[in-house]
């Protein structure tokens, strides 16, 4: 099936210009060039305002080019915290790139590979548990209440709590699915689906998608389906969340839910 490239352009023009965190110019394009003046770096999330920019954002012609210009300063990968790290993954002007494919693991891929913030997370010890606080941290209530505003609050939407649950889903962060962190994932993914569920007319069956994806990528880990019900959560997973009948999120769901 073809990606919906159509959907794709205006909604990534919206998360590159709506959610940012104003939190100062850190390009720093100067980085690494001879008799240039050495840019110093602070811990703090990066913000790609320059980038998403509408006058230079037109100028970029294909993914390629905005997935490039969406690097992180070099200089910055040595002193920035894993917390904001995490939070500028978050901030990603293409974070909404996964709503352009057919199966949202695939567009989430494209992004973690190509982006070298989240290279540089994959290397830092402790980064799958940071990641697990800050998904616990989220507020569905205010995610909610953001996404009903897009453009307007700097907050982060329920858009971005999905792209969250997706990035945990593909397992590509080292040790977030080990014996000692798979318990308290599953806490938190029962804890935002609920919040998810009382908020379901804002949040839509598009969103409720990616915590069944998480939900049941750690009970395939757990190992503790039979073998039918495995095949499910298998076929679930392998489509990227998609289905033909509605009625599939409810069989996973109880699925996800058993003792």
């Amino acid at each position: 099936m073809k990606k919906m490239l159509i959907f794709f352009v205006p909604f990534v023009f919206l998360c590159s210009c709506g959610y940012e965190t104003g939190l100062g110019d850190l390009t720093g394009e100067s980085d690494d060039i001879t008799g240039l003046e050495t840019i110093t770096y602070q811990d703090e999330p990066f913000t790609f305002e320059k980038v998403t920019d509408p006058a230079v954002w037109r100028t970029y012609n294909n993914l390629e080019e905005m997935l490039e210009a969406c690097q992180l300063p070099k200089g910055l990968l040595f002193v920035i915290s894993t917390e904001n790290l995490i939070q500028t993954i978050m901030n990603h002007p293409l974070y909404g790139i996964y709503a352009a494919y057919n199966n949202e693991l695939d567009g989430v891929n494209v992004l973690l590979t190509n982006f070298n913030g989240f290279k540089e997370l994959q290397k830092r010890e402790g980064a799958a548990e940071a990641v697990i606080e800050f998904y616990a941290a989220t507020n569905v209530e205010k995610m909610v209440e953001a996404t009903r505003h897009p453009g307007v609050s700097k907050d982060l939407t329920i858009y971005h709590l999905d792209f969250l649950e997706l990035i945990i889903t593909t397992k590509k962060i080292p040790n977030i699915f080990s014996p000692k962190n798979l318990d308290r994932l599953e806490g938190i993914q029962k804890e935002k689906y609920d919040a998810k569920l009382n908020h379901l007319r804002d949040v839509g069956l598009f969103s409720i998608r990616k915590s069944l994806l998480l939900g049941a990528e750690i009970k395939l880990t757990k190992n503790l389906v039979n073998l039918e019900d495995r095949k499910v959560l298998q076929e679930f997973i392998s489509s990227g969340g998609q289905v033909h009948d509605d009625s599939k999120y409810t069989i996973v769901s109880e699925i996800i839910n058993l003792k």
